[in-house]
């Protein structure tokens, strides 16, 4: 759309199944994508390189800012549990090498 700035809103698919459908949502009306399928558990313990693949092909040509939500539920850098500790960092780590 000519002269069409970029909305400040974000939309934010529920979970990787679905990112398609939000993702299309998000071009038809100009806005931003926050991405939160690298948050949870269930996807970091799976082939989660596979699917950053398929979110980076799938974002090939969008326009809009794409943020990513990282890594929150039970997250205890600072327990006093060392294993705890750890995995929770691990976490954190990895959504940085998401990120980059």
């Amino acid at each position: 759309m000519r002269g069409h700035t970029v909305s400040k809103i974000y939309v934010q698919p529920p979970d990787h199944y679905r990112f398609v459908e939000f993702l299309d949502f998000a071009k038809e009306h100009h806005y931003n994508l926050e991405i939160a399928t690298f948050a949870y558990a269930s996807v970091l313990d799976a082939d989660w390189e596979k699917i950053l693949k398929e979110h980076q092909q799938q974002l090939s040509g969008f326009r809009g800012a794409v943020s990513l939500h990282g890594a929150f539920q039970e997250i205890f850098v600072h327990s006093s549990d060392s294993k705890i500790a750890e995995v929770s960092k691990e976490r954190i780590l990895r959504n940085l090498q998401i990120a980059s």
